[in-house]
């Protein structure tokens, strides 16, 4: 999602109440307002996130982007925008796992995943890991013991 990069609530790490933020799923456009996807008939139409990612081409701010060297396989990077940074970032913006801490991760798809990733880097004492397929909880033992 584009950031302003200089609102108050940028500013003060409360990213998820920027006013694009709030706005960034049914008609939004880019930050700059414009709409830059049009359908096949050529009407505008909004832009999901404020990115425009959901098509063939997306539109985005240049601090909105991460340059790849090209050795960097894309099916690695796919993940890595949406289930990394929503795990990790569950962890430690939304519960604040702290050290100690007991924490249960019910589902262990690539976000859960990366739940379980973050509290253990964070110190957490017992990490409860909760899927209803035993191979996924396998995959998160073993994953937990590489970050030991």
């Amino acid at each position: 999602m584009p950031s302003c990069y200089n609102c108050e609530y940028y500013l003060s790490g409360r990213f998820h109440l920027r006013e694009n933020a709030l706005n960034s799923k049914i008609n939004a456009t880019l930050p700059t307002g414009k709409l830059k996807i049009r359908d096949k008939s050529g009407a505008s139409t909004h832009h999901f996130t404020s990115a425009a990612a959901l098509s063939s081409h997306a539109v985005l701010h240049e601090k909105d982007v991460v340059l790849l060297t090209v050795d960097v396989p894309l099916d690695r990077v796919a993940i890595l925008g949406c289930t990394v940074l929503t795990g990790v970032g569950a962890a430690l913006e939304t519960a604040k796992v702290q050290e100690g801490r007991t924490v249960a991760v019910i589902c262990l798809g690539g976000v859960g995943m990366n739940i379980v990733q973050r509290a253990k880097l964070a110190g957490a004492e017992k990490i409860i890991a909760i899927d209803i397929y035993d191979t996924k909880l396998g995959w998160a033992a073993k994953f937990e013991q590489l970050i030991s």
